[in-house]
């Protein structure tokens, strides 16, 4: 399964949001744009064209945890 990458544009402030919860990767579309445009995610503030691209989920191993508890 291929996972899907979306466009937008992200001011500082919601990029590093994404960036913090380090299930995506993020990069610059177009490294030379200069004319910001307002965020899609806060339309507050004015950024520039990201790819945003999950991350592969990691498959948990089982692992079997042994609580010993001494007296």
């Amino acid at each position: 399964m291929k996972n899907k990458s979306i466009i937008m544009t992200l001011c500082p402030n919601c990029r590093s949001d994404y960036q913090n919860t380090n299930e995506y990767y993020i990069q610059r579309i177009d490294p030379t744009q200069i004319i910001k445009e307002s965020c899609t995610y806060c339309s507050v503030k004015f950024g520039y064209d990201y790819e945003i691209i999950p991350k592969p989920k990691r498959k948990m191993q089982n692992r079997w945890v042994i609580n010993i508890f001494f007296k």
